[in-house]
Parts: structure tokens; C-alpha cells; sequence
């Protein structure tokens, strides 16, 4: 056991292969662990890893001015400055958290206000998701919003949508029909030869309340994946094409097919930081094409399939059940 593990500081595997981790200090924990993915181990060494964040409390409460111009990404209240030529990257909170990145490395350090707890944790969760996006790039990995599932031939097919698009729910439906469920969130893509793997970054699910009693009455609720079948042992699978959702309430479910370019647009759209580090655009790039050249199609969720997985599954014959 390494010293930081003796110390109390918790480190946390973001990938299968241990290449990347999170470690945490034990104060700063509470903050850390909603965004953790379910499916990330916990280790004691970083021995295998070739990124490393580490989160600990903000030593001092003040607030060094931000960088020269417009933020380069902003998610949530988080604004991240990448400067591509130096290979770093500031970030901001809403509150006093803040970060630096060293893309070289590729390394992180975040830094928790814990006298500003509300705000902290908003600033914990983007924070981690921006790092984590950039450092995961120059692992030659693509950090993307979007669900997964895998079908009977063990292949995976993405699902991607904007928020309230129905992504989510097409995944629980889609996991309530037999398939397994690898995230309804966040994946990451990394090419693999002939293919393109993604692993999943399993969280708690957001759903509609309504969706298992078929009554959409607009309220949100949290379902643990252990209730949505298999999931503990499955987390990466080579992806079979992309379904990407939305919601048309007065026309009946129904599929169309998605030009590639369409696809690539749409993949782009659902992680802002996608393109915002240069060094690994190119990169980047290669792999969203390789996953819009897949087979492609446009989800319209009507009413009729809210809360009738077997109705939903009718309409995706290229899937198999």
C-alpha cells in the first residue's frame, strides 16, 4: 500500500485497465463520491496509472483572478481556460474551488471550498467531469454524454440525446427488455483496431415518475441500475451503431434513419470539451467518425411507448434482443 493509501486518501480507478484514477482526500470525499462512477474500483496503489486528479481541500480562501479572455469550456458553473500551447488548464467554480491541469502529464489538482458546502458540490461534479474529459483525451479516450446498452450479440449501441430527450429512459426500457445496461449518462469511446469500445460510467438513474406506471405526471426519481438487471460485471463492449432520441409526444414511436455527418453533428453536440484541447482534436475527431459511420438512427418517442419496454422494442428491429 502506497503511501496516500496509508494516509487515508481514497483512490478510485476511472477506466477497466486502472490507466487513469481520481484520489481523493478523506474531507473531501462527500463531495467526490456522487460523481464516482458504480463500476470504478477502489484501489491501493495508482501504480498502474497513467493520469491522475487528485481533489483536496482549497488551502487558502481567496480568489486569484481569472485568466486573460473568454473561458474555453463551460459546464454547469464551471469555466475551464485550456491554454493548448502550454498544455494546461485553469478552472473555475461558482464558489471558491478551483483547479489547475497539466496536459503533459496528463495531471489534475482540484481543490474543494469546504466552508461553501451547497455551491461545492455542483463545482465538485463539473469540475471532475471537465478534468476528467481532458485527461481521458490525452489517453487517447473520447468522454462523451450519452447511454449505453449492450445486446444479445455483445455489441453496444450509444444513445444519445439532449437532456429531457428521453435518453435515459430509452436505456431503462431498453435494459427492461433483456439487454445490459452500461451507462444512461456519460461513456467513453476509444478505438480498438477494428472497432471502437466504449465503457460505461454508471451512475444512479433519473427517470420521469411515471415511467413503470405509465402515468407521466413530470416528476424525477432516482433508481438504483442493481433494479434494471445485469450491470455489476459488464462495463466495455465494441459499439454496434447509434440511436439517438427524441421526444414527439402526439405521433406514435417510430424510427428513421440519421445521415453520418447528421450523427457526427449530434455526437459533437453532447460533450462540449470535446474539441476544446487541440493537441488531441484530430484524435477526436477520427473516432466520432468512426462511431457516425455505424449504422444510425433518429428515436421519436411518442406517448404510446412511456412505460411499455415491449412496445418500445418493436420499433428497434437492428437491435438484438
Amino acid at each position: 500500500m502506497n503511501a496516500r493509501a496509508e494516509a487515508g486518501t481514497r483512490i478510485r480507478s476511472l477506466l477497466a485497465d486502472g490507466s487513469a484514477v481520481v484520489e481523493t482526500d478523506p474531507s473531501c470525499w462527500p463531495y467526490v463520491e456522487p460523481w464516482i462512477p458504480l463500476h470504478c474500483a477502489e484501489l491501493e496503489s495508482d501504480a498502474a496509472a497513467r493520469a491522475t486528479l487528485t481533489v483536496a481541500p482549497l488551502p487558502a480562501r481567496t480568489s486569484p483572478p481569472d485568466p486573460a479572455g473568454d473561458a474555453t469550456v463551460r459546464v454547469g458553473d464551471v469555466r475551464a481556460w485550456i491554454d493548448t500551447r502550454e498544455a494546461r488548464v485553469v478552472l473555475r467554480g461558482h464558489a471558491h474551488s478551483r483547479g489547475s491541469i497539466d496536459l503533459r502529464g496528463p495531471t489534475g489538482e482540484l481543490y474543494v471550498d469546504l466552508d461553501d458546502h451547497e455551491r461545492a458540490r455542483g463545482d465538485v461534479y463539473s469540475m471532475l467531469t471537465v478534468a476528467s474529459a481532458l485527461v481521458l483525451g490525452r489517453l487517447g479516450c473520447v468522454l462523451i454524454h450519452a447511454g449505453a446498452v449492450i445486446a444479445r450479440d455483445g455489441r453496444s449501441w450509444l444513445v444519445v440525446g439532449d437532456a429531457r430527450s428521453g435518453k435515459s429512459t430509452t436505456c431503462v426500457s431498453l435494459a427492461a427488455c433483456g439487454l445490459d445496461l452500461l451507462s444512461d449518462d456519460q461513456v467513453v469511446l476509444r478505438a480498438d483496431g477494428d472497432d471502437v469500445q466504449v465503457e460505461g460510467w454508471l451512475r444512479p438513474v433519473h427517470l420521469d415518475d411515471g415511467w413503470d406506471r405509465k402515468i407521466p405526471v413530470g416528476e424525477r426519481r432516482t433508481i438504483h441500475p442493481s433494479a434494471l438487471g445485469r450491470w455489476e460485471d459488464i462495463r466495455v463492449a465494441p459499439v454496434a451503431g447509434t440511436i439517438h432520441t427524441a421526444v414527439e409526444p402526439d405521433t406514435p414511436t417510430h424510427v428513421t434513419d440519421l445521415p453520418a455527418a447528421d450523427a457526427f453533428a449530434r455526437l459533437v453536440r453532447q460533450s462540449p470539451w470535446l474539441l476544446a484541447d487541440r493537441g488531441v482534436a484530430s484524435a477526436v475527431v477520427a473516432t466520432l467518425t468512426r462511431v457516425a459511420g455505424l449504422p444510425r438512427h433518429v428515436l421519436h418517442l411518442g406517448r404510446d411507448t412511456f412505460g411499455r419496454p415491449e412496445r418500445l422494442r418493436a420499433t428497434l428491429p437492428a437491435i438484438r434482443f
